[in-house]
């Protein structure tokens, strides 16, 4: 599979080869650190700002690479109708501000709402009540679309109801690790059981991926198996963008790169974390989003392919002090919208 490099002449098609052993070697577009739309898909990077010609020159190029150059056409017809990310559906993962949310979760939310996040993502009540949380959200005008939620192991019928006075579309499972692809057939069956179950309130099941879903196993790879196995009436993917290019680069499995996997299952991933870091290196390392070596540009140019309608920033290893976490959430947020934002975030 290939991808379309802006090169010193223009745009020319580049076949990039995962490494015989290991992790994949310059596989993906990136950005210098700490710049947007700079890298290998620069042309996306201001995505209120893309022009026709663009578009048709991508075409062009497809065109003559032949079905490898399927991507860039796909990205390019997307990206022609504006790649920009609603401010109305800009979150949080409220995970990054974890520590801070212990101390006291209602000051925490109030100051991620003055940022100007339009959403936050639960990972855990806190110790309060739904409905105390409705009211608290509707006082800082915030909305709760999805959360976290032990789906496998955990009352269902609570967690749905507690979804539904918040008004939540979807409840989701944040992790979960097997060994064998029958354990995730066994997930996928749950996911189903919870997805029917939230039906009656309009509310879905849905699965966060990390990167080992990716491991090659048995002839196929867990993640392809949930994809598979969940009925899309029932189930969402909630896509972590960095552990899907992290799966990529660890486990040299190309169907892990984020458009691939929109190819693989269209309008399946209602929800992005947007999260960023350096999984082109070894080991696993985060950035604030915009400091990092993803180029999101073409990810979210092709929205229309992947059906995404939240863009919730994450950090995995946000600084635990007050100035720390929330400067990152400060940070991770001021540079999506300063980039692709679009619109109020009302």
């Amino acid at each position: 599979m290939g991808w379309f490099h802006r090169g010193g002449g223009g745009f020319v098609f580049r076949d990039y080869g995962v490494a015989p052993a290991g992790r994949v070697e310059n596989a993906l577009p990136t950005r210098p650190l700490g710049t947007f739309g700079k890298g290998a898909w620069g042309m996306f990077g201001q995505c209120r700002e893309i022009r026709r010609r663009d578009f048709l020159r991508l075409a062009a190029g497809a065109a003559v690479a032949g079905g490898a150059g399927l991507w860039a056409l796909r990205t390019a017809e997307a990206a022609s109708s504006g790649g920009c990310v609603p401010g109305a559906k800009i979150g949080i993962q409220l995970y990054s501000v974890r520590d801070q949310m212990a101390r006291d979760a209602v000051a925490t939310v109030a100051a991620i709402a003055e940022i100007g996040y339009a959403e936050v993502e639960f990972a855990g009540l806190y110790g309060r009540t739904a409905e105390q949380w409705r009211r608290t959200l509707r006082e800082l005008g915030l909305r709760a679309p999805s959360s976290h939620d032990d789906l496998l192991g955990g009352d269902a019928r609570q967690i749905l109801e507690n979804a539904r006075t918040l008004g939540q579309r979807w409840v989701i499972q944040p992790y979960y690790r097997g060994g064998t692809l029958d354990d995730y057939r066994r997930v996928a069956e749950r996911l189903n059981e919870v997805g029917e179950l939230g039906r009656p309130y309009g509310i879905k099941a849905g699965y966060h991926n990390h990167a080992h879903e990716f491991e090659p196993m048995e002839g196929s790879f867990p993640y392809a198996v949930l994809l598979e196995e969940t009925d899309p009436r029932l189930v969402d993917m909630e896509l972590d963008l960095y552990w899907a290019i992290e799966g990529y680069y660890t486990y040299g499995n190309p169907d892990a790169r984020p458009l691939a996997l929109f190819e693989r299952a269209p309008r399946r991933f209602r929800l992005f974390h947007v999260k960023d870091g350096f999984p082109s290196r070894p080991g696993v390392q985060f950035a604030d989003v915009g400091e990092g070596e993803i180029d999101f540009a073409p990810i979210f140019a092709a929205r229309e392919l992947s059906g995404v309608e939240h863009y919730h920033t994450e950090r995995d290893d946000a600084p635990s002090d007050p100035e720390g976490s929330l400067g990152s959430a400060q940070d991770m947020y001021d540079n999506l919208v300063a980039e692709y934002g679009a619109g109020s975030r009302r």
